[in-house]
């Protein structure tokens, strides 16, 4: 069977898996009643367009109330109140699907779907008014653009990345956050690429044309949000590194690299932050060494013992923890791999 049959199959059965994760979210949407952040943030939607972009802050960010807002117009009901999110779930499974067949292979690709699709944090905040889910499918999108531009490194693929990232700082705040990751994940790919381990990595950038064309996305990012900024007089480029969000900057961002989130030993009540954190921190190192294709046993294998270790070690055991695990999958694939295909060629 060759990969162009196999790509196929492996489509066909990522949009099966979301379509079962389609009938799952939308299934009683509108029995619960209104209420709490959603009533408040039903209210922020219903504003003026104007005093949408003008109240840009952390947890209100201006993209999701200004679609809100005209879908509103249309029918302001429970369904339509939190399609948002169901929308953004749905689009999660799918998107992790096609990102981690990318990195890791199709099998570990269709895992991770299915994997996330039953996701119990995915469920609760799918069938709820936030902008979470729809946030992370944003950030998720533009990771799978970030892999492309390593792999394509043309100014097509350089500017629908910027386009995606600026689109995403614009639904949530973190997306800051994710564009500073990228960056440093670029340029330590662009670092190494000096070195003669080059030779060695899945995704090689050129030099000095790669850098350019880097640059000219990153300040057009940058001139847009000065633009921004002073088009509504807001803490739109300070708002991350407010004094006030240094809680939130701790908790979302450098915690990334916490001891803590290296021992999956921590609560994790939204599946979204550790599971954009785990898949850039893997990802770096699958864009170096790892090849993408690996067999279904050893992903099995790997899902299998990961699940085990997360959810023993997890304190309140509030959620499986699937998202602390999926990005893990092609790290270990690998050392199963080295393990038991390297003794079999000895």
């Amino acid at each position: 069977m060759n990969d162009k049959i196999k790509n196929k199959i492996f489509l066909f059965s990522l949009i099966f898996l979301t379509l079962i994760s389609a009938l799952l979210m939308f299934h009683r949407l509108g029995d619960r009643s209104v209420c709490g952040d959603e009533m408040e943030h039903r209210r922020m939607a219903q504003q003026p367009v104007l005093r949408i972009m003008q109240g840009w802050r952390v947890q209100a960010e201006p993209l999701a109330h200004f679609i809100k807002h005209f879908s509103l117009k249309i029918n302001d009901g429970p369904v339509n109140l939190r399609i948002l999110g169901a929308a953004g779930a749905i689009l999660m499974v799918f998107l992790t699907g096609l990102l981690t067949g990318k990195l890791a292979g199709r099998w570990a690709g269709l895992t991770a779907a299915f994997l996330v699709m039953l996701c119990p944090g995915l469920m609760k905040w799918g069938q709820y008014d936030r902008f979470y889910t729809f946030g992370t499918a944003s950030i998720l999108l533009s990771t799978i653009l970030f892999f492309r531009v390593l792999e394509k490194d043309s100014w097509k693929a350089w500017i629908w990345y910027g386009i995606s990232a600026l689109f995403q700082i614009q639904l949530w705040y973190f997306g800051m956050v994710h564009l500073a990751i990228c960056a440093g994940i670029y340029g330590i790919i662009w670092l190494i690429a000096w070195l003669p381990i080059r030779e060695k990595m899945l995704y090689k950038p050129d030099k000095w044309h790669s850098f350019l064309k880097a640059s000219v996305v990153a300040g057009s990012i940058g001139a847009l949000l000065i633009i921004q900024y002073f088009t509504f007089n807001d803490k739109i480029l300070g708002v991350v590194f407010n004094p006030t969000n240094n809680d939130k900057l701790i908790r979302y961002g450098p915690s990334a690299f916490s001891w803590e989130t290296f021992g999956f030993v921590f609560q994790m009540y939204l599946p979204a932050y550790v599971h954009i954190k785990w898949l850039l921190i893997v990802g770096f190192f699958a864009a170096l060494f790892i090849d993408r294709e690996r067999s279904l046993i050893f992903t099995i294998i790997s899902v299998g013992s990961t699940f085990i270790i997360v959810w023993g070690l997890d304190k309140n055991k509030a959620t499986l923890s699937e998202n602390r695990m999926l990005f893990t999958v092609p790290l270990q694939v690998k050392a199963w791999n080295a393990l038991f295909i390297g003794k079999e060629k000895q």
